[in-house]
């Protein structure tokens, strides 16, 4: 079985033009606007997914298997920018759109709002 890690994650050579859409999303994401069926179509799906922060990091973290096709299992890792849940779908950094299957069985719970606080105060920092 092929096996791969995802890592979305991005470093402060990333473009000033992702950092503003990815500031954009967020505050879209806040006003009530959620990711249309064509983007999310497209998107890589996590099953067995969690968020944690580590107590001296800025942002949070995503983790998740991807599962499907079987042959070709990953671990999706990832800034966690945004994610909701109850609609299925989660924003990584370098605005990469996931779709969410079941959490993690034991997963420690978080606030949803605070995830998009921190990342929206991370890439801040980032913008030259």
């Amino acid at each position: 079985m092929d096996s791969t890690t995802i890592l979305s994650h991005p470093t402060r050579a990333d473009s000033a033009a992702e950092i503003r859409l990815s500031l954009r999303l967020i505050a879209h994401l806040r006003e009530g606007w959620c990711p249309p069926c064509d983007i999310l179509a497209s998107a890589r799906h996590a099953d067995r997914w969690t968020v944690n922060r580590a107590a001296d990091a800025t942002v949070y973290q995503f983790v998740g298997h991807r599962t499907w096709p079987p042959a070709h299992s990953s671990l999706i890792l990832g800034t966690a920018l945004a994610i909701a849940p109850q609609n299925d779908w989660a924003l990584l950094a370098g605005n990469s759109w996931i779709t969410l299957g079941p959490a993690l069985a034991h997963a420690a719970p978080f606030d949803h709002a605070e995830i998009m606080r921190s990342a929206e105060i991370w890439l801040q920092a980032q913008q030259p």
